[in-house]
């Protein structure tokens, strides 16, 4: 992963998160992966915002259950090798910039 890859400060912007699995699938897309039940897309980019975990209300309420399991949790972005890389290191990747004035 030597290129941060051009995506929202967000590890789960653009991924699809398989039941009963421990591996994110890149979507291709805006999907959210933490909305396991519909798989739509990032709700705060449906309501106008930029996408960013920090401030996402659905991560929040997750929050406590994404840190417990980040270490168990494969990620497989377009931009990577095929057996991806471990959610915490991801998390690292896209969390890396600033947020943008907005």
């Amino acid at each position: 992963m030597a290129n941060v890859p051009q995506r929202p400060r967000c590890p789960f912007y653009g991924f699809h998160w398989p039941e009963k699995s421990h591996t994110l699938t890149d979507s291709g897309g805006a999907e959210c992966a933490l909305d396991f039940d519909r798989c739509c897309p990032c709700a705060m980019e449906a309501q106008g915002q930029v996408p960013d975990y920090d401030v996402c209300p659905v991560a929040e309420r997750l929050r406590p259950l994404l840190e417990g399991c980040k270490k168990n949790v494969t990620v497989c972005p377009a931009e990577t090798a095929p057996e991806g890389v471990p959610l915490e290191q991801w998390k690292k990747k896209v969390m890396v910039r600033r947020r943008s004035a907005g």
